[in-house]
């Protein structure tokens, strides 16, 4: 994700929460999404600008997964991580021909 698209999700993001909830929501649910609600300044007269400062600061793969919870168009998506396993078939310290 280049720079301007992840600032430009962010402010749709932003703009969401901003029509939907409150300053308690916000923070509560950018708490559940692992966001701590402590922003820089002290005060905001703007709940757009209050969740853009939160969310600046907040991992790309957390970003794209509010989107998709909020229903948000975008294009990126976040790849499952593989669960490794050790194979069961193989004796570990022996050799293996293909």
């Amino acid at each position: 994700m280049k720079g301007i698209e992840r600032f430009e999700l962010v402010d749709k993001i932003a703009r969401d929460l901003q029509a939907r909830m409150g300053y308690e929501d916000i923070d509560r649910y950018l708490a559940s999404m692992g966001i701590s609600a402590k922003p820089k300044s002290g005060s905001y007269n703007s709940k757009w600008v209050y969740a853009k400062e939160l969310l600046g600061s907040a991992p790309t793969e957390t970003i794209i997964r509010i989107a998709d919870e909020l229903g948000i168009a975008h294009n990126f998506i976040v790849a499952a991580a593989r669960l490794v396993t050790e194979s069961k078939f193989w004796e570990p310290n022996h050799f293996r021909f293909s």
